[in-house]
């Protein structure tokens, strides 16, 4: 088994729900994949991160600004992202086991497997802990 840092592409959440149908808006005759729902979520995330800036204020430093607070997001009420301190670029707590078939991967079951067992901590970079 291999895991993924993303639910299923088809999956009937929220998340699964928007990012088929933007994919189906940009160009239906795309597949559906792992690799592409990593993309959208980025996207998504970024798109968070700059809505809630000042056009005059669409720079590097306010950007960074802009991401510490809040220091978690939710992407389509399916999946949190955080905590994103100056200390802390957490990402994800979760991931989502599957395995790897000869066509492609296949989710082994159908929720992650919560890494945050820790709450309360954050793994920054080489193992080291802070919040």
């Amino acid at each position: 088994s291999d895991p993924q840092p993303v639910p299923e592409p088809t999956s009937a959440t929220p998340l699964g729900r928007r990012y088929l149908a933007a994919l189906q808006a940009f160009n239906a005759s795309l597949t559906p994949d792992f690799g592409s729902l990593e993309g959208y979520i980025g996207g998504r995330f970024a798109a968070l991160v700059v809505e809630r800036m000042q056009p005059s204020q669409l720079d590097g430093p306010h950007l960074v600004s802009s991401l510490y607070t809040p220091s978690i997001y939710s992407i389509d009420q399916t999946l949190l992202l955080g905590w994103y301190t100056p200390q802390c670029n957490q990402g994800m707590d979760a991931v989502w086991i599957s395995k790897l078939l000869p066509h492609g991967f296949e989710t082994v079951v159908d929720h992650p497997f919560d890494l945050s067992a820790d709450a309360g901590q954050c793994y920054a970079g080489s193992g080291d802990t802070a919040r």
